[in-house]
């Protein structure tokens, strides 16, 4: 018995391997073209080819960005490191096409363009899903460069830069760490140490900050030297305090419990306090404290459950309950001799933990270090060895940067079969060893089929069709080569897009002996595709069979070989269904069926473990009250005896031995009850043996029952390929659901589909329960066992013991007879199917093979006849479940994404009939057919208006809801509110009769507002203030003359006080020239010089965002009148004859000096500005001399400007001694000038 009990557990702990192939055919296959996928290479080194190349790609790329100068070379101070700070923000670091990738090639890369910029090589982009860069995460590293994480690493990325330090080269480091000690109940202990806390000090053991005169994060570092997984020393975010840390992550019991995290359980002083003094101290004062505390013995871990909303959390249990000991003690003393000084210098793994202020190096080219820029990313980055040549495979395949022909062979395959689908086999030509003369052809290396201890190359030709299938599409997004991806270059190590004939000419130049050889795993390196169309049993082609395995189911996999075999272009598709039916159904029975319906493993395993199980603990509990029953029944029937009350004499005989014989039983019932488990388990096995061995005889060996329940079905499917049901079936099937797609309705053709798979599940769920309820009421059974056998004795309880034993008999008789409907079913229909040739027997004979399964309810309902309330209360619920689904099912049916996809598909049928009549002379119509045309093209017509008046619709609403335009409508109306606001205050400025002086002196307090600490209400009415005060001055004329003053010179000397110009705010500056420049153009011609002032102090970017220091404060040099010179020059260089007429009196004075009533140019006689100048001034002289008209409309500072510049100074008062001689048209034909 006990050996059928391990046989019977061993089998029902049989892994599940349930393999099930659904295929869809959309059409038939025309030709003989063979088209064979084989699987990615699978190699069991940490990094496969194809993650290699990438990774030499990447090193690479990080060289050539950074040798194109992305690197800010900024200062780095405390180790502190960011994007911001390491990169500079320039088109080269932001531009795309900047590092090829092997196209969609190596784990994390997804881009679909092909390419990144150096910002996403440094960074990473997306979230590791479609068109995403994250290879360094994907392969257990780092997606982008972070502030988080150990010092020792950001050290290592910022030296691996090129920065070099000479920080902390000799720094002194005092390190303590904590010791506990846990007691166990026997009084055994076991001592544990914490990792080490190192903090700055002098050769004295003094607490020194290294820089400053407070305690930072160089002053404190982590030493990992020793450690423990329970509790760990940690520095608190301000780097001034320790923490001592809790992790009881190692107890969690399972996903359902408490969920613990890590705790700070206690904190330290503050490290200021202790500057200036000992270390020890320190320390001292820390350990005490945890002792004195008792923190370790009370601490507590904080927790939260899965998916709970509870903020409360919850609590582990104190941590010596958790770690089962009695307690657990700081050993203040020891901890405290722990510590001591060390010595961090440079070098030491110790002195990297440190952080550091950094500089990048004046020479060039710096010291870089692209192996560990990559070990930062990748910490399991094999760091390739000096004068070590690569191999290719992955165990060396970093030790240098050159490509590997066998990482190039990969790369050149994925690309020819996974994206250009290229790889497909002529089989009119087949292969050969013989060299083609033309056509293109891709090799294989396989064994000789005339000596096969040696190999031989094959030339199997290709179909050009298929090659050039994908020549007219961009494969790769925004990539101007059409039919081009990136791939590895044949002769030099770097990425270039190539065709599929480029790719393919590269993987024939391969040495294939030598690559085979290497790794034999390669695709080329097996059976050509010819071989595995003719014999699909061979090793290198089981995959493309269905099933690999290589013990009992290789006469499986014969069988799915030679129905490949012979079932010609249709066998590709039937036989993985056919055969993966047959599996399914042989899972199903070994896995789910057979389990349940024989005795579980738990009760046997509690039957054969005795007093251990709770089984046996809750059948004694019955078997003492049967006893007990017993002994009350034995008390009367000897009280009938002495008192003739009661029993007679005649009762008394014949109850009297089935009390003795009962009393026996009970106490052996547990016994009794496991054998006829045993039973129940052995004849069912039994039976089945018996029908395998009968099933053997009448077909082939590999078919038994206990491997292919339902075998039958496979000659079912079979019969039903040969009959051309499956192809014409598979055909309109994959038809109607391409029809579904294009139509859009799929949904009305997936939901009923779902519908009766969740209807399926439903039942299945239900009969599983009626299953285990089954197993649960044996259990039962076994449990009152003892009462049972009394009540069997007892008079007038004889009948309870029959309902109890006839039950129980039912229960156990079930797998029996399962095994024998499903054992006689599979031999009928197996002796049906060998011994007749009939279509309609075949169909019968598999039938009949699986009809047993739709037994299984009801038998096991009629079993459990004696628990109908069970039964009922079962039927009830799946009653209601089934009540459920139906409402849901009505709900789907009646949405509007229902509704929606019928009407899709009531479109896509209109749609087809137009299109079938589109071109066609409607007048050679049949009439129905003109009436259901016009009907359709009437239904097309209106749905048409009905989606354009939508479309439009939609653009409206997008456009009005668009957050542009809602930031538009928001500036626009805020840009109204503040011209309301400037409007009122110039009045106030009006009515208050405010005076230039005074309005040129609230300008310039103004101007020097500080915006970074102000309120944003605070900051927006200075601008308008600004605004309000400018366009007062720009409104008179005295106002433009005081304003154009000040711009200039920097100072205005009013009647009543003097301004001086003080500095001015980046954000003031702009509020005013774009004041300025919007609003009194009209001043533009005559006051130039200001305007093109106003025109630099604009800025870009918004008013309001401008709060930063940076352009929020005033700043030296940053003076309204800052950009006078540059303005000035400005005008001068584009200033024309037309400007010189419209310039102001003002803007003449500004191009001249006056000193001591003696006047001078501006610019030096050599200078740009100076000779644009004269040929103005001389274009003007000659100007008045041809019109002396002109002459009185000259101003006096004019006029000094055209002496100042023209050439040989000439006065223009004096061009009115010149007499002009005139035509009779009025042309001057001369001139005389009098002397």
């Amino acid at each position: 018995m006990k050996a059928f009990i391990s046989k019977s557990k061993s089998k029902s702990k049989r892994l599940v391997t349930l393999s099930i192939v659904v295929v869809f055919l959309f059409q038939l296959i025309l030709t003989s073209v063979v088209n064979i996928s084989f699987p990615e290479d699978v190699h069991a080194e940490a990094l496969s080819p194809k993650d290699t190349l990438l990774l030499k790609v990447l090193k690479a790329g990080f060289q050539r960005c950074i040798d194109s100068g992305i690197l800010s070379r900024e200062s780095i101070t405390g180790s502190t490191i960011s994007e911001n700070i390491l990169f500079n923000d320039l088109p080269v670091y932001t531009k795309d096409h900047t590092i090829l990738l092997p196209f969609k090639y190596g784990s994390g890369n997804t881009v679909n363009d092909g390419d990144i910029s150096c910002k996403q090589l440094f960074m990473g982009v997306g979230n590791g899903g479609s068109n995403s860069f994250n290879t360094f995460q994907a392969l257990g590293g780092k997606k982008e460069i972070t502030n988080g994480g150990p010092v020792a690493e950001k050290n290592s990325l910022i030296e691996a830069l090129g920065y070099i330090t000479e920080d902390r080269q000799d720094a002194q480091l005092y390190c303590a760490a904590l010791n506990y000690t846990a007691t166990e109940a026997v009084g055994t202990s076991k001592t544990r140490t914490t990792n080490s806390i190192c903090v700055n000090v002098d050769v004295n053991g003094i607490i020194k900050p290294s820089q400053g005169n407070k305690i930072t994060s160089r002053d404190i570092v982590t030493n990992n030297t020793t450690s423990d997984e329970y509790i760990s020393l940690t520095i608190d975010p301000s780097y001034k305090k320790i923490n001592v840390t809790m992790n009881l992550s190692k107890f969690i019991k399972d996903a359902s419990s408490c969920l613990f995290t890590t705790t700070d359980i206690f904190t330290s002083e503050n490290l200021d306090k202790y500057r200036d003094k000992t270390a020890e101290s320190f320390f001292k004062k820390f350990f005490d404290d945890i002792e004195s505390k008792q923190i370790l013995n009370k601490a507590k871990s904080d927790g939260y459950y899965a998916g709970s909303i509870d903020t409360n959390g919850c609590k582990s249990k104190p941590f010596p309950s958790e770690l089962g000991v009695s307690s657990v003690v700081t050993n203040g003393t020891s901890s405290k001799s722990s510590g001591g000084r060390n010595d961090a210098n440079a070098g030491t793994e110790l002195n990297n933990s440190l952080a550091k202020d950094y500089i990048y190096p004046g020479s060039y080219p710096p010291n870089r270090n692209y192996n560990n820029l990559m070990k930062y990313y990748l910490p399991s980055y094999p760091v390739p060895s000096e004068n070590n040549e690569s191999n290719g495979d992955s165990s060396s395949a970093a030790q240098n940067d050159v490509f590997s022909p066998l990482e190039r062979a990969y790369n050149w395959y994925y690309a020819l079969h996974d994206v250009f689908n290229a790889i497909s086999i002529d089989e009119s030509n087949g292969c050969s060893t013989s060299f083609p003369s033309n056509g293109y052809y891709i090799r294989y290396l396989k064994t000789s089929e005339s000596d096969p201890s040696k190999t031989e190359v094959q030339y199997c030709l290709m179909n050009e069709s298929v090659l050039n299938l994908k020549t007219n599409e961009t494969l790769m997004d925004k990539s101007p080569d059409k039919g081009k991806i990136n791939v590895a270059a044949k002769d030099v190590d770097k990425i270039v897009p190539l065709d599929a004939k480029q790719v393919l000419e590269n993987l024939n130049s391969i040495n294939l002996t030598e690559l085979c050889a290497q790794d034999g795993s390669f695709p080329l390196c097996k059976s050509t595709p010819i071989d595995c169309k003719n014999d699909p049993s061979k090793e290198e082609c089981k995959e493309l069979a269905g099933n690999a395995s290589e013990t009992e189911e290789d006469g499986q996999n014969g069988e799915q070989a030679a129905c490949m075999q012979n079932s010609g272009a249709l066998g590709w598709v039937i036989c993985p269904l056919m055969y993966g039916i047959r599996d399914a159904a042989n899972g199903l029975f070994q896995y789910a069926v057979s389990p349940l319906l024989r005795v579980h493993e738990s009760v046997l395993t509690g039957l054969s473990s005795s007093s251990n199980s709770p089984m046996y603990q809750a059948w004694s509990f019955f078997r003492n009250v049967a006893n007990i029953m017993f002994v009350i029944a034995m008390l009367f029937v000897i009280f009938s005896q002495i008192t003739g009350f009661g029993i007679d004499n005649y009762g008394i005989k014949k109850i009297l031995p089935k009390l003795i014989v009962t009393a026996i039983i009970v106490n052996f019932s547990y016994i009794i009850c496991g054998i006829f488990v045993d039973l129940s388990n052995i004849i069912g096995e039994g039976i089945k043996n018996i029908l395998e061995s009968v099933a053997g005889s009448t077909t082939t060996a590999t078919e038994k029952l206990g491997d292919n329940v339902v075998g039958a079905i496979n000659a079912l499917v079979g019969a039903l390929a040969t009959a051309g049901a499956v192809t014409g079936g598979l055909t309109i099937a994959g038809a109607a659901l391409s029809s579904a797609v294009v139509s859009g309705s799929l949904l009305t053709v997936i939901f009923p589909i779902l519908a009766f798979v969740g209807s399926a599940l439903m039942a299945g769920f239900f009969a599983m329960l009626m299953l285990g309820l089954r197993q649960a009421l044996i259990i039962i059974m076994i449990v009152i066992s003892p009462v049972a056998f009394v009540l069997y004795a007892i008079p007038n309880t004889n009948g309870l013991f029959k309902k109890w034993f006839q039950l129980f008999k039912t229960l156990l008789m079930l797998f029996p007879v399962f095994c024998f409907m499903v054992g006689g079913g599979f031999l009928v229909s197996n002796i049906i199917i060998k011994g007749s040739k009939d279509f309609f027997m075949t169909i019968i004979g598999g039938l009949i093979s699986i009809a047993p399964y739709f037994a299984v309810p009801s038998m096991t309902k009629n079993a459990m006849k004696g628990f109908d309330g069970a039964v009922a209360g079962l039927g009830a619920l799946q009653q209601k479940a089934n009540n459920a689904g139906t409402s849901i099912n009505k709900k789907i049916t009646n949405s509007d994404a229902m509704k929606d996809s019928m009407q899709n598909a009531q479109i896509g049928k209109m749609q087809r009939y137009v299109d079938k009549y589109r071109g066609t002379d409607v007048s050679k119509l049949q009439p129905w057919q003109k009436r259901r045309l016009s009907s359709a093209v009437g239904f097309l017509n209106k749905d048409g208006r009905k989606t354009a008046a939508i479309g439009a619709a939609m653009k409206e609403y997008d456009y009005n809801n668009s957050q542009e335009n809602v930031d538009r409508i928001n500036t626009v109306e805020m840009n109204a509110l503040n011209d309301t606001v400037k409007s009122d205050l110039m009045s106030s400025y009006k009515s208050g009769n405010l005076s230039t002086d005074e309005a040129i002196s609230q300008l310039n307090v103004a101007q020097g507002y500080d915006y970074s600490t102000g309120t944003a209400e605070a900051n927006r009415d200075n601008d308008n203030r600004i605004r309000a005060l400018s366009s007062y001055l720009a409104s008179t004329k005295d106002g433009q003359k005081a304003l154009d003053e000040f711009m200039s010179t920097g100072r205005y000397n009013g009647k009543t006080m003097s301004t001086i110009m003080g500095n001015s705010s980046k954000r003031a500056k702009a509020v005013m020239g774009r004041n300025m420049i919007d609003n009194h153009a009209n001043l533009r011609d005559k006051y130039q010089v200001a305007f093109d002032q106003f025109e630099n102090m604009r800025g870009s970017g918004e008013i309001e965002s401008m709060t930063d220091a940076t352009n929020g404060q005033a700043a030296p040099g940053q003076a309204l009148n800052s950009e006078f010179k540059d303005s000035l020059s400005n005008v001068a260089g584009r200033m024309d004859l037309d400007d010189e007429n419209k310039l102001g009196k003002q803007d003449f004075r500004k191009f001249y000096n006056e000193k001591n009533g003696v006047s001078s140019a501006v610019f030096g006689t050599s200078d740009t500005e100076f000779k644009k100048l004269q040929g103005l001034a001389d274009a003007r002289i000659k100007q008045l001399k041809s019109d002396t008209t002109l002459i009185s409309g000259l101003s006096d500072e004019e006029k000094k400007f055209l002496s100042l510049y023209s050439t040989g100074g000439v006065d223009a008062s004096t061009i009115s001694n010149v007499l002009y001689m005139k035509d009779a048209g009025g042309t001057v034909t001369g001139t005389i000038e009098q002397s």
